[in-house]
């Protein structure tokens, strides 16, 4: 074999490497990013006075016009996030601030 065909060979190996490996770390950084917030469709935002015995999931699930368990715990995750909340940890009489998303039908 000449040694300008290994040499073609061996480039387009690395770029064909290159290429599944980028795809490859493409697909690992959305999968890491199930939940990541995207506030692209938001039609307005809400003040909810929290009542007694009222959880954030309550409350996100009250609001909610889909009904399945991921899209429940993407919603909790995004009031979370524009609350600026750690935990799902709130109390009777304070307010959080509740996005509200388009809906496609």
């Amino acid at each position: 074999m000449k040694k300008s065909s290994v040499k073609y060979i061996i480039v387009f190996s690395a770029i064909v490497i290159a290429f599944a490996l980028g795809i490859w770390v493409g697909n690992y950084s959305n999968a890491e990013q199930t939940y990541s917030l995207n506030f692209d469709k938001v039609v307005s935002y809400d003040s909810v006075c929290i009542g007694s015995g009222d959880t954030i999931w309550s409350i996100a699930e009250d609001r909610m016009e889909v009904s399945d368990e991921a899209s429940l715990q993407t919603y909790v995750e995004k009031i979370k996030y524009v609350n600026d909340m750690a935990s799902d940890e709130i109390h009777a009489g304070k307010y959080i601030i509740v996005p509200n998303f388009e809906v496609y039908r």
